[in-house]
Formats: structure tokens, sequence, C-alpha cells
């Protein structure tokens, strides 16, 4: 389970936020299509019948059910659900030229909204028949050329006739959880004709199981006082971070984000006087945050109350301490009707909007859970379409080490979304400043007896790309697969930064904190580049692995190499690349040299 916030003083209950993907990733919420492959369907050829249970399961292909099965086992069944209930569902769709375009982005070649939809995108032929056959099973569906998702809604009942499934009620108790988990979930397994078959790949919000143990602080303000200054924390501060890694001389040269928007996907809230008294406290200038921005067919987001902080707070409050220019926009998706993690529909369905908003923006992901192929393939599909506009994302890599701890089993396992090829996934580090606020030592964030650290390993789901090369990137635990995380910041609590939450200033961590500080750092690359005529980032991790595979070429080498120090199963190494923090953490100063190199093409 990853995307937490982590507090010291609070490493006994664990105050976890997981932001985003929780709900039913690893398992819950997402529904695979098995079908014998693509097939083109013409208007002609597409014979919508009358939406009945018996013209609807005819000619139908298979749906594979996740992991959700032993949670059903072990559930007390409440009965059917209401058949007037109305949800709102999404099929992932097939994108086209997949491999064609993964080669453009390993070139770092940007596409025009109007090529991505027109050459990669689902193809919108296949998409209005599939339309057109939910409108027959009297059912709203809605699709924007070039999105990666389909929307249907309508009711319980004819959801279910056009799913061939039962959407039935359920509570399950689970230790730590808070009480007992209710939800609803599908009786048999979902299928779709045809006319559906041939562009979805996917289904998600046929349930709203939370898929891990979610616990957020219930904690009043008054039982969360802290100290009144951030002179009396002793954490990392927007300077000492700023010379840690060597973000001062691009301050010197101008550079604050300013014209560039990082978009955050969250669950949860916060309150404006949190983040006045962040940047009173630290001398900075007045935050620019525009939302949260909700959607009644998102779910309903946590209400923030006036508790020990948030995601949410960290998030914005480590953007804005170091690119304190940047325009900060947050987007909130709901959580389970039992408040205990988020609905991976709704998260999808918020994350295309957020796309189709700012398609260029830098995405910052504090959020995660166990790697399940439909929803993995479906986030991919969306970040894919992000990247082809410019667009660049950072996602935590988890807070679970080597096990990502919402998994069903404890096995070597990673987090999703961290895991697509189309993300950067951000480790962490334990950092011990030097003297005047400048570098001093870094190891991977790993704790044998709390069973935390940093995320990493080896996806299941998708195959290592082309661009993932370079010194220890092959190795003895290699197998063809997506490797990660990619880069690394600061995240252990006990070195972790200090931030304000419920009126209070504190120390929190977790690669919750590690994925914003690379988000920033973005950001100010984005301003420079601007400046200098150069296209964005976009998919960062080409040019990143260009960076460390050939510092030589590059004016200064981009990272600071993490070699001591294990996830609770992969050491680091000696040189190069490893599953703990990927190439290390940032040189700032020589990662935004190196990029105006990269996309002038003069490495």
């Amino acid at each position: 389970m990853l995307g937490e916030r982590r507090s010291r003083g609070q490493r006994a209950t664990r105050v976890v936020v997981v932001a985003c993907l929780i709900a039913a990733i690893g398992g819950a919420g997402a529904y695979a299509l098995a079908s014998s492959g693509r097939r083109a369907i013409t208007t002609a050829s597409v014979r919508l019948e009358h939406a009945t249970s018996t013209t609807l399961h005819t000619g139908r292909s298979q749906l594979i059910v996740p992991s959700l099965a032993s949670e059903l086992a072990q559930a007390r069944t409440l009965g059917p659900m209401s058949p007037s209930s109305v949800l709102t569902v999404t099929l992932g769709l097939r994108l086209r030229a997949q491999t064609r375009l993964d080669r453009l982005f390993a070139q770092g070649v940007k596409l025009t909204p109007s090529v991505y939809d027109a050459d990669f995108g689902p193809a919108p032929m296949l998409v209005r028949a599939a339309e057109r056959w939910f409108d027959r099973a009297r059912l709203s569906a809605s699709w924007s050329p070039g999105d990666a998702l389909l929307e249907v809604r309508g009711t319980a009942d004819r959801l279910g006739r056009a799913f061939g499934i039962r959407l039935e009620r359920y509570s399950l108790e689970r230790s730590g959880s808070g009480g007992a988990i209710h939800f609803y979930a599908p009786l048999g397994q979902p299928t779709v004709p045809a006319p559906v078959s041939s562009v979805a790949t996917s289904v998600l919000g046929l349930d709203d199981y939370p898929g891990g143990n979610v616990s957020f602080s219930s904690q009043g303000a008054a039982q969360c006082q802290g100290p009144s200054s951030p002179s009396q924390i002793g954490g990392f501060t927007p300077s000492s971070v700023a010379g840690f890694y060597n973000f001062k001389p691009l301050y010197t040269g101008g550079l604050t984000g300013s014209g560039q928007t990082v978009v955050f996907m969250e669950i949860d809230g916060f309150l404006s006087s949190d983040l006045q008294m962040y940047a009173n406290g630290f001398g900075l200038p007045a935050f620019n945050v525009v939302g949260p921005v909700t959607n009644p067919q998102w779910g309903t987001p946590m209400q923030f109350g006036s508790a020990c902080g948030s995601e949410t707070e960290l998030d914005l409050e480590i953007v804005h301490a170091m690119a304190p220019g940047a325009k900060l926009v947050v987007y909130e998706s709901g959580i389970n009707t039992s408040g205990q993690g988020a609905v991976l529909d709704d998260v999808a369905k918020a994350l295309q909007s957020a796309i189709d908003a700012y398609p260029t923006g830098i995405f910052n992901l504090s959020l995660g859970g166990c790697e399940d192929t439909a929803s993995a393939q479906q986030f991919d599909s969306l970040f894919s379409q992000l990247d082809a506009h410019g667009g660049t994302a950072f996602v935590s890599a988890g807070d679970s080490g080597a096990y990502e701890r919402s998994c069903p089993t404890h096995s070597l396992s990673t987090a999703e979304p961290a895991d697509s090829p189309h993300v950067t996934s951000v480790g962490g580090t334990t950092a011990l400043i030097g003297q005047g606020s400048t570098y001093g030592s870094e190891a991977v964030w790993g704790e044998p007896f709390e069973q935390w650290g940093t995320g990493g390993g080896l996806s299941r789901v998708f195959q290592r790309p082309v661009w993932q090369a370079g010194p220890g990137v092959s190795n003895q635990y290699s197998n063809g697969m997506r490797q990660q995380p990619d880069v690394s910041a600061i995240a252990d609590t006990d070195t972790g930064w200090d931030t304000v939450g419920g009126g209070a200033w504190g120390m929190t961590g977790g690669t919750s904190a590690a994925a914003p500080l690379w988000c920033a750092l973005a950001a100010l690359t984005d301003q420079t580049l601007a400046e200098r005529g150069l296209p964005p980032i976009g998919l960062a991790d080409p040019a990143l692995y260009d960076f460390g595979s050939n510092p030589g070429h590059f004016p200064s080498p981009a990272f600071q190499a993490v070699t001591q120090g294990s996830n609770l199963y992969y050491q680091a190494t000696s040189t190069g690349w490893n599953y703990g923090t990927g190439w290390g953490t940032p040189n700032a100063s020589a990662v935004v040299d190196d990029f105006i190199a990269y996309q002038k093409g003069t490495r």
C-alpha cells in the first residue's frame, strides 16, 4: 500500500493516506477482457437488437475477474443491490499502434492532440459502435475522441443485464479496518458482446471494494497540536532541501516554476489556513491553488475537517516549497462507502478529466496498490495519452518495501500505477544533511523491524521498455519485465519534511514526499525549456535513463548515486541503477542542464 503520508510520532498507528488508487488496485474493481483478438466492425455489420437478457448474452466475450474471490468467500451477503441504484462504470479502450507510439516516446517525440487522436487513440468507429450498443441497452455512454476511457451510466439492473452479472451487497469484518467494510461487487463473471469487446480491454466500477486497509487519523486538532514554529521540528526545510539537492543555482537563475501547472490526484481535502501557515513559516509567496475540482460522478472525497493534516497538504506543500511560482491544481475523487479507500473507477474518471483539461501538465500521484492486470493496463492507457501530449507523471513507488502490503499474499511485488512504463516511478531514501545544508549521504529507505521502506522490484504486468537500459539495469533479478523505481528522493520519516497539518507543525515523509519533489523539479525544468523555445519534458524516463547511462555525454552528472541500504529485499549496488532508488536522487541544477541538452539534441 503506498502513497502514505507518514508522520513522526505516529509510528504505532501509522496515519496512512493512500491517495487515489488503493481501492480496487490489487484485485477489486477491474475486469480484464479475455477476447480472441481485435476485429474491425463496420457500421453496416453491427446489428443491434433490443436490450433483452436473451440478445445481450449471445456471442459474448468473458471478462476475467481479479483477485476478489477470497474476500467474497469471507464476506457476509447482504442481498442484491437496489435495482434502481445509479452507477457509472468506465471501460478501458484499446489504443492503436502502441508499439509505434512507444518508439516515438523513446525518441522524445511529442504529438499534437489531433495527431494522437487520429493515429493512436482508440478507433472512433469502434467506440461509436460500442456506444450504440449501450444505448440500445438503455444505458448512457459518453466518450471524447482520444480519451482512453468510455463511461457508461445506468441503473444497477440495466448494468447487470448488460454485463451478464448481478450486483450484490456485502459486509466484511477485517482486522485493523476500524469496523466492517461494506461494499458491492458482481456475482458472476462480467461479459460483453462483440461491439464492445472489439475496442474495450477492461471495465472498472462494478464493485467499490477498497482493496486495502486504509487508516486515516481520527484525532482532533486539539490532540494533534505540535510545535508552533518549524524551527522546533528538526526536519528538512525548503532551504535545506534546496542546498542538499542543489536547487539554489536554479533559483539564482530566476526559476520558480512560473507558467507551469502541477496537477494532484487526491481523495482527501486541505485547509487553506494550513497552506498559508506553511508559506508564512518559510517566507514563501502565497499558494496559487485551483480547486479542489470535483464531480458527483467521481464519488464523494473524504472530508478533511481539522485533523492532523492530509496527503493533499503534504503534496501541495512540497511542490510549493521547491517551485513556488507553479500553479497547483487539485482533483479529488471519491472513497468507498465505508470510508476505507478510494474507488478506482472514480479515480480513473477524475484522471481522464484532468488529462483532458491539462494535457501538458505535470501530474503528481502519491498513491497506489497491488498490481492488477486490468486496472494497470487502463491507467497505463491514460498515461500514454498524457505522454503523447507532452505531459509528465511522477508516481510514488510505495512505502511497503519490496512487499506491497495491499497484495493478498506477502510476496515480492510492486505497486501500480508506478509500474506503468509511461510514468516515472519515484522511490525513497534516508538522508543525512551535510554541513551548511550541503549534500551529506543517503541510503535506500528500509525499516526491517517496522516493515516499511521504499517500493521497488519487478512488474508482473508490463514488459521492460526499450529505454530502460544502462549499468545495473540488467541484473540477477531481471526477467524482461518493467523494473522500478526510476529515481528517488527523501522519504524516511526520521529524515522527513517539516510540514503543516491541522494548524500544527510536524515531520512527515514516505514516497508521497519524494514524488512531489520531482514534480517541482520538472516545473523548474519545463519553465527553462519554454524560455528557450524547447518542448516540455513529456515522458521523462527516456531522458533520465540516458542521463544515468551516459553521464559523460551531458553537461553534468544528474544523479547522486545511493549505494547502501535495502528496501527489505533488494540491496543497493555500488554502481548504476538499483531496485531501491533507481538512478538515485537529483542534482537539480544538473538535471535541468541535462534536459536542455537532451531537448536540443546536443548531448
